[in-house]
Parts: structure tokens; C-alpha cells; sequence
């Protein structure tokens, strides 16, 4: 197990994960939810929303700390955040521009935002285990 864990958490893997992640979530953003099943439970996108964030967040940070030695800073968390959330909002005002089945909503640009905010709570939870660090 620890070596799977150790195969998992390889920078390049990590890396590759987190690209490939990025792009299938910007692609399933961007097609047209026609034909999709449809998740019928007051504000189900929005749970949506916040958990692709906290995966992509958490991921991005993953990445991040092996890169950087397992240690990182205030400033590489600020920049995971911001790209994140940034990303967010490109994805709202593509999907409002380019799409038909789909629309900009501000309420999902706050999901993301919560999403964010959570994947970086799990981060500083869990990291101590994987990275043997104090921050």
C-alpha cells in the first residue's frame, strides 16, 4: 500500500493528473448537458460545482508541494486560489458565451469559491500525513 501510495504521489504523476483533471473538467463544462441525466435536488450543480473545485484545488496543491519539497508557503496556496477560482469564473462566462444548453451563474462562481476554500481546509488537514511537514 505505502507503495502504491509513494507511485501515486510521484511529481510527475501528480502533475499529469492534474493537467488531464483540469481539461476534463473544462471539457464536461463546456458540451452541452443535453441528454444527461438529470440530478433532481435543490441546488445538486451547486454541490457539483464545489466538490469538482475542492478535487481540482486539493490536486493543484498536491502538485505544488511536491514540487516545492513538501513545503509550502502562503503565496503558493494564494496562487492555487486564484488560479482556481479564476478559472471559474472563465469557465462561467465561456459557458454564457459559447453554449446553448448551458448559462453563466453567478451562484456557481460562489460553489466554486467554497470548493476552493474546502480543498485548501483538506489540504492543511491531511498534508502532515503525506508530506511529514509543519507549516
Amino acid at each position: 500500500m505505502k507503495q502504491l501510495i509513494k507511485n501515486l504521489s510521484a511529481p510527475k504523476f501528480l502533475l499529469f493528473s492534474g493537467i488531464v483533471y483540469t481539461l476534463f473538467i473544462t471539457y464536461s463544462f463546456l458540451t452541452s448537458t443535453k441528454g444527461m441525466p438529470v440530478i433532481r435536488f435543490f441546488l445538486a450543480d451547486k454541490v457539483v460545482h464545489v466538490l469538482i473545485h475542492l478535487v481540482l484545488v486539493f490536486l493543484w496543491l498536491c502538485v505544488f508541494a511536491r514540487y516545492k519539497g513538501g513545503i509550502l508557503r502562503k503565496k503558493n496556496y494564494a496562487l492555487v486560489a486564484t488560479f482556481c477560482v479564476g478559472y471559474g469564473i472563465i469557465i462561467e462566462i465561456l459557458q454564457g458565451i459559447y453554449t446553448v444548453s448551458r448559462e453563466a451563474d453567478i451562484l456557481d462562481v460562489l460553489a466554486n469559491c467554497i470548493g476552493t476554500a474546502l480543498g485548501i481546509i483538506l489540504f492543511l488537514q491531511i498534508r502532515q500525513r503525506f508530506y511529514n511537514i509543519n507549516v
